[in-house]
């Protein structure tokens, strides 16, 4: 192997793919912080407790917390890349769905989601590590923790200025065009550890699925889903079940799923995001 395969590119190939990182880090502490300025007019709004207010603000950190290793495992699995572009598609729709929050429940929902979706700050740690030189990889790591402690600062004066300029919903619908661009940027992204998928000549799925919707056009979701593809006919089909979010939108039904297959030795999970019409 030659010099240029065992490590990771140098020069400007390089610093394109931390650039992006960087953003994906400062955007995920943003939306830690840019509640702050909100909470007065939550409490007033809505009438909100002071420990609903401290739920509000925990919440996002609790999400984070228990969806780390779950983020970890499916990076580990199919790459950095669908990671870190899966948890920006999340944090975008958690941004929505804060705007336009219109009960203490759907804010709280909202703050979740958004902890969920910054639960990649693991894997953007791990990427930045298999993006840099072995040479400069502390000094890489030390410019992340830069960008997150600037994402901390900038997150409620964010907020204030967003509220100034549009009005309450204008932080959440500023930040979910904030995300939604930097996925943009996802395909610069090298595919450190992304594996070959492999198809098959006949294809065989079901799926049976119930839906709820709990508040207005927000709800959720449980299924059982069964398929296989393979060059034999009627294959064995791999079975999984799980629970999603769904979001009646002006554009279709917004899914956000995680399911569990039934047959998996290594007890992996799996993130599914989709939008459109029901068929």
């Amino acid at each position: 192997m030659s010099p240029a395969a065992a490590h990771p590119k140098s020069g400007w190939a390089s610093q394109v793919p931390l650039f992006v990182l960087f953003v994906t880090a400062f955007v995920d502490m943003i939306g830690l912080t840019m509640v702050i300025p909100l909470l007065p007019y939550y409490a007033t709004d809505f009438g909100a407790s002071a420990m609903m207010v401290g739920v509000l603000i925990s919440a996002f950190s609790i999400a984070q917390l228990l969806v780390a290793p779950t983020w970890g495992r499916f990076s580990d699995r199919y790459g950095r890349r669908p990671a870190i572009l899966a948890g920006l598609l999340l944090t975008a729709v958690a941004y929505v769905l804060f705007s336009y929050a219109g009960s203490i429940v759907a804010l709280l929902v909202s703050r979740l989601i958004q902890g969920t979706g910054g639960g990649t700050i693991g894997v953007v740690q791990a990427y930045v590590a298999d993006a840099s030189d072995p040479k400069e990889r502390t000094k890489s790591l030390g410019w992340l923790s830069v960008v997150t402690s600037m994402g901390a600062v900038a997150g409620p004066a964010f907020g204030s200025a967003m509220i100034s300029l549009g009005g309450r919903r204008a932080p959440g619908l500023a930040a979910a065009t904030l995300s939604v661009l930097v996925a943009l940027f996802a395909p610069l992204l090298a595919p450190f550890g992304e594996r070959e998928v492999v198809g098959g000549q006949y294809l065989a799925v079901a799926s049976v699925e119930m839906d709820y919707l709990f508040v207005g056009n927000f709800g959720a979701a449980v299924f059982v889903d069964a398929g296989n593809a393979a060059d034999t006919f009627l294959p064995q089909p791999k079975v999984g079940a799980g629970i999603g979010f769904r979001w009646r939108s002006p554009v279709g039904m917004l899914r956000i799923d995680l399911a569990h297959p039934f047959d998996d030795p290594n007890n992996n999970y799996r993130l599914h995001i989709s939008i459109g019409p029901d068929l």
